[in-house]
């Protein structure tokens, strides 16, 4: 839209994030937003507000016991496997496991995790979080070598840490990721940026963006600001959006923009008629399987996507 406009007939953002964003810096502080928009949520639920009551407070409880040091948790090899062996789950892991499960409607699976934590059982959370770097490792979920080579050219180079720790304080995640990353790219060769490339974009070729209320890395806030170099933009806010996948209701409306070329006479009243997935309730059975981990799940590592 910058380089070429020319070519842009019209544009569709979804999870969208201004080109100065810095990530990591702002995880915590949108990962908590999103956690507290769950929280209250479940609490408006009935089902939810009965299975898990004082969900908030029984977090702060299992965060209390986890900053005393990790838990040695049991797993199992497979999740059809008998024969498990020891680990150790430290706060900063629990807290990430978390977070990637905001990423979408797997969110639905939290509230349940929270409470075994605090009853003292970090099985399934420990489970889901070993499978999740296997993943990682086999590259079937991210393709780290390039996720580090983008994030330490286009992101990492401008944190501030003074401003990733005012931006973390009080979040359940803190400057975890942001030391995690900083770190990581020390180590990483990093390439050099065009001039004015964190420029913000402006166009006035006709857009589309798509926010989910409830995305914990790209909340509506980014599409608000990009909104305001993009004149003939549109700005959708999903009540019941994450940042995953597209919807029947979000297809058929980029489906629609594309056609018309404009977003102006949209119907967008099917967002306003979706409904999160149910909260996953206490299961019955003690020996209910662990959830999977997606495969895929949000995408690839393009630039609105960087987990």
């Amino acid at each position: 839209m910058r380089r070429h406009p020319e070519h842009v007939r019209s544009a569709i953002l979804r999870g969208v994030v201004p080109t100065d964003m810095k990530v990591p810096m702002y995880y915590a502080r949108d990962s908590q937003r999103a956690l507290d928009l769950l929280f209250a949520e479940c609490a408006a639920d009935a089902s939810c507000r009965a299975a898990y009551p004082d969900l908030k407070a029984k977090f702060q409880t299992v965060e209390e016991r986890l900053a005393k040091g990790p838990v040695e948790v049991k797993v199992k090899l497979s999740p059809t496997g008998d024969r498990t062996f020891p680990i150790r789950l430290s706060r900063d892991e629990f807290n990430e496991a978390l977070r990637y499960r905001l990423y979408n409607e797997e969110s639905n699976q939290i509230p349940k995790f929270i409470a075994q934590a605090f009853a003292g059982d970090y099985s399934l959370i420990a489970e889901l979080t070993l499978r999740q770097r296997r993943v990682n490792a086999r590259g079937g979920f991210i393709a780290v070598g390039m996720f580090l080579a983008v994030t330490c050219s286009e992101d990492v180079p401008f944190i501030d840490m003074a401003e990733a720790k005012r931006l973390a304080a009080g979040t359940f995640l803190g400057t975890y990721r942001v030391d995690q990353q900083v770190n990581a790219c020390r180590s990483w060769p990093r390439g050099t940026l065009p001039a004015g490339y964190t420029d913000d974009v402006r166009s006035n070729a006709p857009a589309l963006l798509i926010s989910g209320l409830r995305d914990p890395v790209a909340p509506p806030r980014f599409g608000e600001q990009i909104a305001k170099g993009l004149p003939n933009s549109r700005h959708l806010v999903l009540p019941q959006g994450f940042h995953g996948l597209p919807s029947a209701c979000v297809s058929k409306l980029m489906n629609e923009f594309v056609i018309q070329g404009t977003a102006a006479k949209l119907d967008t009243s099917c967002a306003t008629k979706e409904e999160h997935p149910p909260f996953i309730l206490p299961d019955p059975r003690p020996d209910a399987p662990a959830a999977a981990v997606p495969k895929g799940g949000h995408g690839g590592t393009v630039r609105g996507d960087k987990r």
